[in-house]
């Protein structure tokens, strides 16, 4: 069992440097937020690429009947992500046939990953253009009364745009605090 779970101590040790030490936050806001812009961004457009170097590393992932909880009730992939030693607060998931990629978080400060996802997500690298969207409040079952931010990033007169996605919830019985999407899509 140690030799399987070694590469995701290592991901995960990788993944532990603070994101942004001027914001006031807490230490699941930040891994999730590096997981999110460190892994999802730049594999959004080539998501088999990650999907494959993850599988090549033998990283153990959930079984298709839960994976597909995490892919929108399609095939993917979905693997836990450890932190701090402990497994259960962070996922990773990959739909398969779509250019996205996915974390989900248990547990994660709402504020601080609206500021940090804010702050990433404002500024599009040159010549993309970055545009928010009008921000979604919404009351579920499961999780209580969510927000969800949504940046567009695009470049003049090429079809492809990335839509940058973040829902979280304040509601400490929520079965998810956190969820954050990237998409390539074609318009």
């Amino acid at each position: 069992m140690k030799i399987i779970f070694r590469p995701f101590f290592v991901l995960a040790a990788l993944l532990c440097t603070p994101l942004l030490a001027a914001a006031q936050s807490d230490d699941n806001a930040e891994f999730f937020s590096h997981l999110y812009w460190s892994l999802c961004k730049p594999n959004a457009a080539n998501p088999d690429a990650l999907r494959a170097k993850l599988i090549a590393e033998r990283l153990p992932k959930f079984p298709q009947e839960q994976a597909t909880l995490f892919t929108h009730d399609t095939d993917g992939d979905a693997w836990p992500v450890p932190h701090n030693g402990a497994m259960g607060n962070f996922v990773l998931a990959l739909p398969a046939g779509k250019k996205m990629c996915a974390v989900y978080a248990r547990r994660a400060d709402a504020n601080t990953l609206q500021i940090i996802f804010s702050q990433f997500a404002e500024t599009a690298p040159s010549p993309r253009v970055s545009d928010r969207q009008r921000d979604v409040d919404r009351d579920t079952e499961s999780n209580g009364k969510t927000h969800t931010i949504s940046y567009i990033w695009s470049t003049p007169g090429d079809p492809e745009k990335w839509l940058f996605m973040l829902t979280t919830s304040e509601s400490p019985s929520a079965e998810l605090q956190a969820l954050a999407t990237v998409s390539v899509i074609d318009h």
